[in-house]
């Protein structure tokens, strides 16, 4: 079903600042030399909030987060950092007592507003595409987008590997985490953590929050090459809907192009890269170079549409 829309493609995301800075035909100038056939932009709207404001928890995702901030034992990290699977460390993490009823709203939530953003197309343009964007497994749990489900109501799906976020997050979560309960011990704090989110195998770069840290622009993003292929085959796996995998153009030339052999070697029929203000001469050369190689004869040169 990867195919069913069409010849692979090529796309980039750009925020609007480039606009202003650049201008849209230098942007389009750039874009095209690499052999990219479609540029997505992303408007937004944000308003400031009060303190606490419009938070909210259901009970049981009250009492996971009680636990994980100061109920875990050795026990469950160690019992975690050995789990086959990210479900089963999440199980041995929370006890046996997953937040399956936020989880399970959350999804609702998700595929409900989906499907108005699909109703909505329909009635006003049915030609054109709804994508998706969504995070990677098993980040995606959290955040409810179910892809069997909401996929249902998307011409496809666009999850991101967005790697130096995952690496960051390792330290973000651990570190509450060991504040809670610092007899745990950092390094057993890490690897069920890395086990967790399914980053680093078959090997982790550390075992201290030191390691996780954001990669500085100069600095390659540690996740393994079987770590994301793993999660862009989950993400395929989980339903008839086409998958787009998302990599982000932030770090280093030879880094950043090894993220985007993964996306191109996956077969997914579209590709996108975020963000343009990443990329400059050197990395559009070397993605156009990737590009051609990878394309087979019919293939379009750009996707038709999408959202950062």
């Amino acid at each position: 079903m990867q195919d069913a829309i069409g010849p692979r493609s090529l796309g980039v995301t750009v925020v609007g600042e480039f606009v202003v800075s650049e201008g849209v035909d230098r942007i389009l100038d750039n874009l095209q030399r690499a052999g990219v056939g479609a540029v997505a932009t992303t408007p937004a709207v944000a308003t400031p909030a009060a303190a606490g404001e419009g938070r909210h928890e259901p009970p049981d995702a009250a009492d996971l987060h009680a636990r994980l901030l100061g109920g875990l034992t050795r026990e469950d990290l160690d019992a975690a950092g050995r789990a086959q699977t990210p479900l089963e460390a999440a199980e041995r993490l929370a006890g046996g007592r997953l937040p399956t009823d936020w989880w399970c709203l959350k999804a609702a939530l998700s595929r409900d507003l989906i499907a108005s953003w699909r109703a909505a197309m329909s009635e006003s343009d049915p030609s054109r595409r709804l994508v998706a964007h969504a995070f990677m497994p098993p980040f995606s749990a959290a955040t409810g987008f179910d892809f069997p489900r909401a996929g249902g109501h998307c011409d496809a799906v666009a999850p991101k590997l967005y790697t130096m976020h995952w690496s960051r997050m390792v330290r973000l979560w651990g570190e509450p985490i060991l504040a809670g309960r610092p007899g745990l011990g950092e390094a057993r704090v890490v690897k069920a953590l890395v086990n967790l989110m399914d980053l680093a195998r078959p090997q982790a770069p550390g075992e201290t929050f030191a390691a996780y840290g954001y990669p500085r622009p100069h600095e390659d993003h540690f996740v393994s090459e079987p770590a994301q292929r793993r999660k862009i085959r989950q993400t395929v796996a989980a339903g008839p809907t086409p998958v787009c995998p998302v990599v982000h153009g932030y770090g280093p030339k030879r880094d950043c192009l090894r993220r985007f052999r993964v996306a191109v070697d996956s077969g997914c029929p579209e590709i996108w890269i975020t963000r343009y203000g990443y990329l400059g001469d050197e990395k559009l050369e070397a993605v156009a170079k990737i590009w051609r190689e990878a394309r087979r004869p019919g293939d379009a040169a750009g996707p038709q549409g999408a959202n950062d």
